[in-house]
């Protein structure tokens, strides 16, 4: 993120453009606890909103005592779910909406 943030002061020096750097999860923790992960319930819901064909849970171990490697977050094994992407993803568009009107409005 501090890339993003030495870019955007760069970019914002003249005023001609609106810069905004952000990481998606932080703009919603508010509203969805849950929002932040990798490869867990907020990513995999994600992923089965948006691009559903690119989930498997089947590929997971049914056996919840089996760890999943790699996974940081909520074991998305029957808590993540397209209906939860749904409202992830439209929270964040609203979310960048209302922000991006805020940062036209300066």
């Amino acid at each position: 993120m501090r890339h993003a943030t030495e870019a955007v002061k760069e970019y914002s020096k003249t005023g001609k453009a609106k810069v905004w750097a952000l990481i998606g999860f932080d703009i919603v923790k508010d509203a969805i606890p849950d929002a932040g992960d990798h490869a867990g319930k907020w990513e995999t819901s994600l992923l089965m909103a948006l691009r559903p064909e690119c989930v498997d849970m089947n590929r997971l171990p049914q056996d919840k005592n089996i760890p999943l490697i790699g996974i940081m977050g909520i074991d998305p094994r029957g808590t993540a779910s397209k209906e939860f992407g749904e409202f992830a993803v439209n929270t964040l568009i609203d979310r960048i909406v209302a922000n991006a009107h805020k940062l036209l409005q300066q």
